[in-house]
């Protein structure tokens, strides 16, 4: 097909009668949506050919293989989308995935039927930057700002210590959601501060408040003073947003967990419900409350 400069299909047993498909298509860097549209139809021609026999389908765009042992997501695999429900939805996917391909070349832009991303690696161990540049983007790009759902991800720093922003839309780029980011963003420069998640309808916070600050360690009284400058403007942020909107702050608290398969263990100190109603919390701590009367 044109475009394509290298196809691979494997048949995947599940059991003796029943089995699915992995597909990977490569297509040449400066594929063109049509020529992207066709492939993802006949990805969906094949499923209904094979009698619906599970399908994992994918096209990327300039990756030089068809090699599926990476990790699609990272932020220098190559640009990928699957196809849409339906036929009728391929062309936005694949003119989704071109755009996003131009608009962020070297970046992970991955496109469903519902939504794209883009996840990209910072210079330095500050994602916000990136995370301006991303919307930026968007918003010069015609196709791109008039998407309706997408996320934008940013990740800084050693991967033992990284740091990352995770900008999500729901219902389009909206000058109110990137107001919200411009407020809060300032205030992460904290050196506890390690994620944070802003959609329209949720702020997660994670921070690293010191070596294995075990959950009961962690008062208010002790760490208030390092961490409440952060929650403030975090919950500012909460007050501008829908009242259906929550927030929640995690501390991880203990990177030798290996029952726990490695990684951090997580405290969730801090959590507000929608209407900003303070939850309760498990070890009688203050944050809860005290957050709540800084809302009030």
């Amino acid at each position: 097909m044109p475009g394509v400069t290298d196809a691979h299909v494997e048949r995947e047993a599940f059991d003796t009668d029943y089995w699915g498909e992995q597909i990977a298509v490569d297509m040449e860097l400066d594929a063109t949506p049509a020529q992207v549209s066709d492939v993802l139809d006949a990805f969906i021609d094949r499923r209904h050919d094979q009698n619906g026999a599970p399908q994992d389908a994918h096209v990327t765009l300039g990756a030089g293989t068809t090699d599926t042992d990476g990790d699609e997501f990272s932020p220098d695999a190559p640009p990928l989308a699957v196809p849409a429900g339906r036929k009728v939805g391929n062309p936005r996917v694949a003119g989704t995935l071109v755009a996003g391909a131009a608009a962020f070349p070297g970046d992970n832009v991955t496109v469903t039927g519902s939504n794209w991303s883009v996840n990209a690696r910072a210079d330095g161990d500050d994602p916000r930057t990136e995370i301006d540049r991303m919307i930026e983007t968007v918003q010069a790009d015609d196709l791109l700002s008039a998407t309706k759902s997408f996320d934008l991800t940013a990740f800084a720093g050693p991967e033992s210590d990284e740091r990352t922003v995770q900008f999500s839309v729901f219902d389009t780029l909206t000058p109110e959601l990137v107001q919200r980011w411009q407020d809060l963003s300032p205030h992460l420069d904290a050196p506890e501060f390690r994620a944070l998640w802003l959609s329209p309808e949720w702020i997660e916070l994670r921070v690293r408040a010191g070596e294995d600050v075990k959950p009961r360690d962690l008062t208010t009284q002790r760490y208030g003073d390092t961490l409440w400058p952060m929650l403030h403007a975090t919950l500012d942020t909460l007050v501008a947003m829908p009242k259906i909107a929550e927030l929640t702050a995690t501390n991880e608290w203990d990177v030798t967990a290996p029952e726990e398969g490695g990684g951090y263990l997580e405290d969730r100190f801090l959590k507000i419900r929608p209407n900003l109603r303070p939850a309760q919390d498990r070890l009688d701590r203050t944050w809860n409350a005290e957050a709540g009367r800084y809302l009030r």
